[in-house]
């Protein structure tokens, strides 16, 4: 599937493209963080894995008003926009894009990554961080297959089990392991 990937583990995953042939992958390394990516080669304007000497940008999906958004900014590409906006507009910038589409920006002076997601969630991202181990993944099985590598066994999580059985869908940012959480809708 496609997506992207963030962690600062010592073993790391290899992303799959279910059609490879149509697949664009990247990796790169910024201080102790490894990032990857695995998107379709469709849409490739309203995407992003970019660096520069402050400041690292991903971003996934597609942005229905990318071209007003680039006009009302005057910037040339996703790369410049997103930085300028988080400059600008501070950690909720991409409040203002419509679409479906996650991302994240690395700002390497205050050493922060923010992550979010549209406003409905459809475009997934996963997260852990636990005694310093930091995962930020679009597909659940990146992240299991992290941590496992890494020797993490997550304990499953009896209430996110219960929400699925009860209601027919999980509560908050619960998913079906212990301390990996999903990023809600329009949060960061």
């Amino acid at each position: 599937m496609p997506g992207f990937y963030i962690t600062n583990a010592i073993a790391i995953n290899n992303l799959q493209c279910y059609n490879a042939g149509n697949c664009l992958s990247d990796e790169m390394t910024v201080d102790s963080f490894k990032l990857k990516r695995s998107t379709v080669n469709k849409f490739c304007d309203d995407k992003c894995f970019t660096a520069s000497e402050d400041f690292v940008v991903i971003q996934e999906g597609v942005l229905l008003n990318k071209k007003y958004m680039l006009e009302q900014y005057e910037k040339a590409n996703m790369f410049e926009l997103i930085v300028s906006m988080y400059e600008n507009d501070g950690e909720e910038f991409f409040s203002k894009f419509r679409g479906s589409f996650s991302g994240a920006i690395y700002d390497k002076k205050q050493g922060k990554w923010v992550i979010w997601t549209n406003q409905v969630g459809d475009n997934a991202l996963f997260y852990y961080y636990v005694d310093g181990v930091f995962v930020v993944a679009s597909q659940f099985s990146d992240m299991i297959e992290t941590l496992k590598k890494n020797g993490i066994h997550p304990e499953i999580n009896d209430d996110a089990i219960r929400d699925m059985l009860t209601y027919a869908f999980m509560s908050k940012d619960h998913t079906y392991a212990k301390d990996v959480s999903r990023l809600r809708g329009g949060a960061i």
